[in-house]
């Protein structure tokens, strides 16, 4: 990777879209009060004003405020997305963080049988775990979700989000060849021909012409003639 753009802008893709718009402020509409007119338009020496719930006034309302209606989110093509991934994945194997094991099939869904997992892999004292598995049942995600320092996700589901933030990443055997054939296989061509069709059913438009000779009048004519 000699270009972290694209990594950065996938890891912002995911906290935008995990992003609310909660914050709301009211217009001078909304605020309530104001209806009076503070003082009589004219006589006083002072400005004119109409309320006192006016933006430029303490109390009044907010000009421009977030309404509660933004969209935060940030979209990146998927193959791109796909591209980002695979970069995560090839900086923390570089790191050395990137291991796999057999399978994880708890018995009973208890939390014990996540932490017998964690001791068997010797990561006791790492406090950031990614586990990836093929798919996750009631057992999985019951007996890990006491733990604070381990995160269970599909193969399906990985981010750079995830992948980035881990101290140590477990993927199970079974989910290597669906991380495979997901990365590894090209983005959806559809939209990009349904647009080249579109762009070919397009009539060209005629080029307009341009001409800096005055249009030639018979008077004109007849003025040029009288000069000869």
């Amino acid at each position: 990777v000699t270009n972290h753009e694209l990594l950065g802008r996938a890891y912002l893709a995911y906290l935008a879209g995990g992003r609310t718009a909660a914050a709301v402020a009211k217009k001078r509409g909304e605020v309530s009060g104001g209806g009076r007119k503070p003082w009589q338009q004219k006589g006083t020496g002072r400005a004119r004003i109409g309320s006192n719930r006016a933006p430029h006034w303490r109390g009044g309302g907010v000009t421009f405020g977030p309404t509660g209606d933004q969209n935060y989110t940030i979209t990146i093509p998927k193959s791109a997305k796909k591209i980002a991934i695979r970069q995560a994945l090839s900086i923390q194997n570089k790191e050395g963080i990137v291991k796999t094991f057999e399978s994880y099939k708890p018995k009973d869904g208890k939390t014990k049988d996540a932490l017998s997992f964690i001791k068997a892999q010797k990561a006791e004292n790492i406090s950031r775990i990614l586990m990836v598995v093929d798919s996750k049942d009631e057992k999985v995600i019951r007996s890990v979700a006491n733990l604070q320092n381990i995160k269970c996700i599909a193969a399906s589901y990985l981010n750079v989000y995830d992948v980035m933030n881990a101290d140590l990443i477990l993927i199970s055997k079974d989910s290597l060849s669906i991380i495979e054939t997901w990365l590894l296989t090209p983005a959806s061509k559809a939209g990009t021909d349904k647009a080249r069709t579109k762009v070919t059913t397009v009539k060209a438009e005629p080029k307009a012409t341009k001409t800096n000779k005055p249009a030639v009048t018979p008077a004109h004519k007849l003025a040029k003639e009288e000069t000869k």
